[in-house]
């Protein structure tokens, strides 16, 4: 019984109150699918909302299409916005873009593409940070001396004979090995 029912007043139906949730504002940079900058973004869309418990499948799907733009918005565009979908595409995402191989590629590739300096000091900042960048990357990547050749001779190939080699090798066309004529 309502309070104005005691009151001899007809009474009105009582509607539910729908609670709005404020979502909290996340600060994540945007990915565009450069591979170079995956681990980052990852690393921070992972503590800050994929391995959050309060977190619904459905809000963490929200949350990641939110903050992807250019191609990795695009390969994830096929997926509804529903919660069993949320899992599908950051594991699409994580094969696509979280590829060791390429992701060591792309670092040393942008390392020896970085522009010739300049005789200024801003230049030579902007070189460093860039440098440094790639330098840490490969880092923490556990780049290979080995490796680092393979790449070098990769570079040095026609690109059509460098994808036939990765397509025969899959992950392994990393090992210098793969050079080895039998």
């Amino acid at each position: 019984m309502s309070l104005l029912a005691v009151r001899g007043e007809p009474s009105a139906p009582i509607l539910p109150v729908k609670a709005t949730v404020k979502l909290p504002k996340l600060d994540l940079k945007h990915f565009d699918g450069d591979v170079t900058e995956w681990n980052s973004f990852w690393e921070l869309y992972e503590v800050s909302v994929h391995k959050r418990t309060d977190f619904e499948n459905i809000r963490e799907f929200s949350y990641l299409k939110g903050l992807l733009e250019g191609e990795a918005l695009e390969l994830i565009s096929g997926f509804k916005l529903e919660g069993d979908k949320y899992l599908q595409a950051a594991n699409l995402l994580k094969e696509a873009c979280g590829r060791k191989d390429e992701i060591k590629l792309c670092l040393v590739r942008k390392l020896f593409q970085t522009e010739t300096l300049k005789a200024d000091a801003e230049s030579l900042q902007g070189f460093r940070a860039q440098f440094e960048c790639c330098i840490r990357s490969l880092e923490n990547e556990r780049l290979e001396l080995s490796e680092l050749y393979t790449i070098l001779l990769h570079t040095k190939l026609p690109s059509s004979v460098s994808e036939i080699i990765k397509r025969r090798c899959g992950e392994d066309w990393l090992k210098f090995d793969t050079f080895k004529i039998s």
